[in-house]
């Protein structure tokens, strides 16, 4: 982000866990110092606080994807071996997708 740019507002919200094929929090903790390593600057805000999100990552631990959702902003869902629906192999691979993914959503919101 380019000087006087505020940090996305990256919300975080998960499913209940009934059935985990990965373990949600590890892939998150994953998921966020890859951004860290890749420069992008962000703020974790959860569902039900202060601040609104800019756009979510939702996980799940299974292909079920049954974590709620009650609004219509943007997302990078997360859910079991799989980014936004695609299969992929392995949690490796889940951190690197769905931080390209949330790369493309912050330049989206940068370019506004």
């Amino acid at each position: 982000m380019g000087p006087g740019c505020e940090p996305i507002r990256l919300g975080i919200r998960y499913c209940g866990g009934c059935n985990p094929a990965i373990d949600r929090g590890e892939v998150t903790e994953k998921i966020l110092r890859h951004l860290d390593r890749a420069g992008i600057e962000y703020k974790v805000v959860y569902k039900g606080g202060e601040e609104a999100p800019d756009f979510w990552l939702t996980v799940s631990g299974c292909e079920i994807d049954c974590a709620s959702r009650d609004d219509s902003l943007p997302e990078v869902v997360v859910a079991g071996h799989s980014v936004d629906r695609w299969q992929v192999a392995g949690k490796d691979e889940v951190v690197v997708r769905a931080c390209r993914k949330i790369a493309e959503l912050a330049g989206n919101k940068a370019s506004k």
